[in-house]
């Protein structure tokens, strides 16, 4: 994997330093494969925004990832895939001013999301299965959690009104898997009122005092 090959080329240059994985989002499930597959590479580990996805959920994902790969191909866009799995994000914030006010209550966070070309594109059904079919599962997988470096520090946070994070559901939901895996220093702040950009959100400061607080503790 590619952070693995960043990872290791950081310890190379700088042997000196601690390093730590920051994953948020998406970034987060690929953060949670590397504790698996490279678990004494990093000294701690951050997963913010991350998310736990029921198995009837999955199935029913796959089940629709195939019809649409059968139809279209991987590298079809597909707005179905998009609609469904991304779509409900948006329903607790009615009356909606834009289509992603589920990532921050800063609509300032919100306009630059949208302004940027390189958000909110429409992805492919290729990138749906690796994240559906294959991605998610291995990472909830109890067996493959089994193989993490027991003794990392690893600190979740998340807003509360999430809803990538089933509004803090699908964070304590990981968070218990990490506890029955036998990692034995994690913890979990879950913030009130804060959406899916936490660490930008209305309240970052306390946010980004907290995560000091706890890197100081930590490395």
């Amino acid at each position: 994997m590619d952070l693995q090959r960043i990872a290791l080329h950081a310890k190379d240059r700088f042997p000196e330093l601690q390093l730590l994985l920051f994953g948020h989002s998406m970034g987060s499930f690929l953060a949670r494969t590397c504790l698996i597959d490279a678990p004494d590479l990093w000294q701690a580990c951050i997963l913010s925004g991350t998310a736990w996805n029921p198995a009837f959920a999955l199935a029913a994902g796959q089940t629709l990832i195939r019809l649409e790969m059968m139809l279209r191909g991987e590298h079809a866009r597909s707005e179905l895939l998009n609609k469904i799995i991304f779509g409900s994000y948006n329903k607790k914030f009615k009356p909606n001013r834009t289509r992603h006010d589920w990532l921050s209550v800063d609509e300032g966070n919100v306009d630059r999301y949208m302004a940027d070309p390189y958000c909110g594109f429409i992805p492919s059904v290729g990138f749906f299965s690796s994240l559906i079919a294959t991605g998610i599962p291995y990472i909830q997988n109890q067996m493959h959690l089994a193989k993490m470096n027991k003794t990392m520090p690893v600190y979740f946070f998340s807003g509360a009104d999430d809803p990538v994070g089933q509004y803090g559901k699908g964070v304590e939901r990981t968070f218990q898997a990490f506890l029955d895996a036998g990692m034995r220093n994690v913890t979990m702040n879950l913030y009130p009122d804060v959406r899916h950009e936490a660490i930008q959100e209305w309240n970052r400061k306390e946010i980004r005092e907290d995560l000091r607080l706890w890197l100081s503790s930590n490395l």
